[in-house]
């Protein structure tokens, strides 16, 4: 059995209570996006202590295992109700830290250049310092308006790595997790890389909480995919899901650079392989580069195309927590893993956890791991 250890801090997270009095808890992690949690509380319990954005930390042990803090929820919601046996609960719920993200815009007018301007809105570089920038100027250290700065409340973001592809994009007056969220798509349709970012929670004390935004490249955790394996003959892979899929297959690209009508600069890039696999298979698609000047910017610019519409073999399950590979002590949210699936093995992240703690001890482990192969 896991044991459990759940605090009630206040918004600035400093600890309230631990709540050691819990009928049941619901705790979910998504990577690149928004998680949730629920915790139902008996009726007596003091309510007093709770607070709009209280945060609440959930400390989960494994087994054997040492104390690890899994995530932090934001309190939006609570409802006092009754139980299944009569009794009188309080109910508790809200996302997880990520939501932080969602909470600002990116707050500056659109900019003609990246040579012009603050800088704000028009960005060239490495995905993962750029989501990172956009982080610090509109939650963090480089906010221009003081009364969207984060910092005083132990938020920071991590120094840049530039671990990933480099992108131009432009944006403004747009959802700071949207942007981020495209960014880092964008960075691993063009690498095949994986780009995650993630709002960690630290314990800046024994007994107060921070948060600081991080960026990972290829897996948010470690890499155990030589060693901790799933599939049906090891009896720990569940609902395995095999497709194989071309719909949204291009394979040659017209790219279009500068000039127009008939002096406009055209290059072809193409796939010859992907094309012979059938008679019918030649599928065009036309990327504008207009803001490219030289032929092998265009190039580069097709084959981004090109590996952005590829077909793909995407392999889907659920992970079980099994003595062979024990949740929390082999493998984690974040880490990559080796699945096997009808001959077919991959080796993929855990995007997705669902903790579920009965009001018996019982605890069920939900976690998703999916990939995408050319």
């Amino acid at each position: 059995m896991s044991a459990w250890q759940v605090w009630l801090d206040d918004p600035t997270g400093n600890r309230l209570a631990m709540l050691d009095q819990l009928v049941n808890l619901s705790v979910s992690v998504v990577a690149n996006n928004i998680g949730s949690f629920q915790i139902t509380l008996p009726g007596d319990f003091d309510d007093s202590l709770i607070h709009l954005d209280g945060l609440i930390e959930f400390w989960r042990a494994p087994e054997g295992g040492t104390l690890r803090l899994v995530r932090v929820g934001m309190v939006r919601k609570w409802v006092y109700t009754e139980g299944s046996d009569g009794s009188e609960v309080l109910i508790i719920s809200g996302p997880d830290q990520t939501e932080l993200l969602s909470r600002r815009i990116v707050a500056y007018p659109a900019e003609p250049s990246f040579a012009t301007g603050t800088k704000y809105t028009y960005k060239s570089g490495a995905a993962d310092d750029m989501i990172k920038a956009i982080v610090r100027e509109n939650l963090g250290a480089l906010v221009a308006v003081a009364a969207r700065n984060l910092t005083s409340l132990n938020f920071t973001v991590a120094l840049d790595l530039t671990a990933v592809a480099v992108l131009e994009r432009r944006f403004s007056w747009t959802n700071v997790l949207t942007v981020i969220q495209e960014i880092a798509s964008a960075s691993t349709q063009s690498t095949g890389i994986g780009l995650y970012f993630d709002l960690v929670p630290v314990m800046v004390s024994s007994t107060q909480l921070g948060f600081e935004f991080m960026t990972y490249a290829g897996q948010i955790g470690m890499d155990m995919s030589s060693s901790v394996f799933f599939g049906k003959s090891w009896g720990n892979l569940g609902s395995p899901k095999l497709e194989k899929d071309y719909s949204a297959e291009f394979n040659y690209c017209y790219v279009g650079g500068q000039g127009e009508e008939a002096d406009r600069s055209i290059i072809e890039v193409s796939d010859t392989a992907r094309i012979g696999v059938s008679p019918w298979n030649r599928r065009e698609i036309f990327q504008d580069g207009r803001n490219e000047k030289t032929v092998t910017g265009l190039d580069a610019l097709g084959r981004k195309a090109l590996r952005a519409n590829r077909p793909v073999l995407r392999l889907s399950g659920s992970l079980l927590d099994t003595t062979q590979a024990r949740y929390g002590i082999d493998w984690s949210w974040g880490d990559k893993v080796t699945v096997e699936y009808r001959g077919f093995q991959f080796a993929g992240m855990v995007r997705a956890v669902r903790f579920d703690l009965a009001d018996d001890g019982q605890e069920v482990i939900d976690c998703k791991v999916e990939t995408e192969v050319v």
